[in-house]
């Protein structure tokens, strides 16, 4: 059974640890506070420039705009970034703190089980996915369809694809909620995916459900596929790597001595960029094996695989 009342660190020495998870959080907390700052110092000293106003008398950055995307086709070619950055900024305050709540739920129970490095394949393709089906639907759809485009913005889709993702692959997982008990993660997934349907009908988030959908669908056929010895998120990992770069926190610098036969008997020194690539290799040979253990057992390991798994695990505990 998975809870939640389990020790945590500071968030300071969560992100100085390098989870991947925490550090979504506090990026997607960085851009909320860096949109808001910008739109009250521009209301403050009357910078009209840095803002748009709506005929409602609400108003919003022009930063926001530049990085939300847009049900429009045409609008998104001209901010191609936006298809990236939209999936990271939140401009409401609830807004931000539910999904980060949800992205916090969901994405411990998903390393757990997938890794961290699906994590972010799934974030980043559960977001585009919800993206291209908000896109279609305003598109094609006549009652969604807005000739200027309608912008969107948050990290509801991504969030929704880690969370069915986890939920489709451990739907019997029970899981302790505040307030509520114990609950099949299965049966957490199936609530919202229901609320998100009945919230298309109407209301003011249409197009964000419709999102929620796109990245729920992404979330769960990836799964079909990896258990059917396909792993998507391995596939698509290489196009994420340029943006998963920015979130890993790169090693100090790792000096090693080896005794030398020359006379020198010089210290070998390991350069970051040769020290990350032999961790990385290692790290992907540890999840082809422990992927293999989850499917087959620890018995249809070859010798090898096996011998190495022992040598990492005396090296850990060294």
């Amino acid at each position: 059974m998975y809870s939640f009342h389990q020790k945590n660190n500071t968030w300071k020495d969560q992100f100085l640890n390098g989870s991947l998870l925490m550090k979504l959080i506090f990026i997607n907390a960085a851009i909320y506070l860096l949109i808001n700052l910008v739109s009250l110092f521009a209301l403050w000293f009357g910078s009209t420039d840095f803002l748009i106003y709506y005929q409602d008398g609400s108003y919003t950055s022009k930063l926001t705009y530049w990085l939300a995307a847009s049900s429009s086709f045409l609008e998104t070619i001209k901010h191609p970034w936006s298809v990236i950055t939209y999936m990271f900024l939140h401009e409401r305050f609830w807004h931000l703190i539910f999904n980060m709540v949800f992205l916090y739920f969901s994405g411990r129970i998903f390393v757990q089980y997938l890794g961290e490095r699906r994590l972010f394949t799934t974030y980043v393709f559960g977001g585009l996915a919800g993206l291209l089906l908000y896109m279609i639907a305003y598109s094609v759809i006549p009652y969604f369809n807005s000739p200027s485009g309608i912008p969107i913005l948050g990290a509801s889709a991504s969030v929704m694809a880690i969370f069915i993702a986890i939920a489709a692959y451990q739907p019997a997982l029970p899981v302790l909620l505040p307030f509520v008990g114990q609950v099949k993660l299965k049966y957490i997934a199936i609530f919202y995916l229901v609320m998100d349907f009945i919230s298309i009908q109407g209301g003011e988030n249409v197009g964000g459900h419709i999102a929620h959908l796109g990245g729920a669908l992404f979330g769960f056929w990836a799964i079909t596929q990896f258990r059917k010895g396909k792993d998507i998120f391995y596939d698509l990992m290489p196009i994420v790597n340029s943006i998963g770069s920015l979130f890993k926190t790169k090693s100090k610098l790792k000096v090693k001595y080896r005794k030398s036969n020359n006379a020198s008997g010089r210290a070998r020194f390991t350069s970051d960029e040769d020290y990350n690539v032999s961790k990385k290799k290692e790290q992907e040979r540890i999840d082809e094996i422990l992927d293999k253990i989850s499917k087959s057992g620890y018995d249809s390991l070859s010798k090898k695989d096996k011998d190495f798994l022992f040598k990492q695990s005396s090296k850990n505990q060294n």
